[in-house]
């Protein structure tokens, strides 16, 4: 039945209008849906790759079912080099475990600390991984790590790039951790180019903790 119109008349319905009304409908809303799908897959993605903090710890943390790692900078030291101040509070069994162990550790520390990272192990211990920078042009980092072995967390050092992919590096790495991996980006420099101006394109490598080396990213 027709709706009715002010003046009480029976009221047909324009099948033709009611179409245009539709396809408008449609081309309006479908940007704000897919805004809003993509902002809700935007923010869950972020809030995954967030790491949880360690409460009243006045340096970096990090921490996740099995170990929370607290690292400062002592106060008097100068930016640019001295020493990493490291507290782990790991489970004394896998999974967790109401008891855990402290340990406190200190390494070298050439340029200021900038990030901290925990990569998953099949252990169920993740490793830990540290990240200091140098103050000069080049932005030069420093990658050092922590590694559960007998029970205990021990340092090693990061592989460095190999000599084919050294070439035409000049520094400003930037890292990211995407699906447990850590990678590197950085820019290639030929030889005329300035240090603000690098023209050969961007090189991206990750990080293999079994094969104690950086590798090619994937295409």
């Amino acid at each position: 039945m027709g709706k009715t119109s002010k003046t009480g008349y029976p009221q047909k319905e324009n099948p033709a209008l009611l179409t245009l009304l539709t396809l408008f409908l449609k081309k309006s809303l479908k940007p704000l849906l897919t805004l809003f799908v993509s902002g809700t897959l935007i923010a869950c993605g972020t809030l995954k790759n967030q790491q949880d903090t360690v409460p009243d710890c006045p340096g970096l943390s990090a921490r996740d079912r099995q170990v929370e790692v607290c690292v400062t900078v002592p106060g008097h030291e100068p930016e640019s080099i001295g020493t990493l101040q490291i507290t782990l509070h790991s489970a004394l069994h896998y999974p967790l475990h109401n008891k855990s162990k402290q340990q406190n550790l200190e390494l070298e520390r050439d340029g200021s600390l900038e990030r901290l990272w925990l990569l998953p192990e099949p252990s169920g211990y993740p490793v830990v991984i540290l990240l200091t920078r140098s103050v000069g042009s080049g932005s030069y980092p420093d990658l050092q790590g922590l590694q559960r072995v007998n029970d205990e967390y021990q340092p090693f050092k990061l592989a460095g790039l190999s000599e084919q992919q050294r070439l035409g590096y000049m520094g400003h790495d930037q890292f990211q951790v995407m699906a447990g991996q850590l990678y590197r980006r950085f820019p290639i420099y030929r030889q005329t180019d300035a240090n603000i101006s690098p023209s050969g394109g961007q090189a991206c490598y990750y990080y293999d903790l079994k094969k104690v080396a950086w590798l090619q990213c994937p295409d």
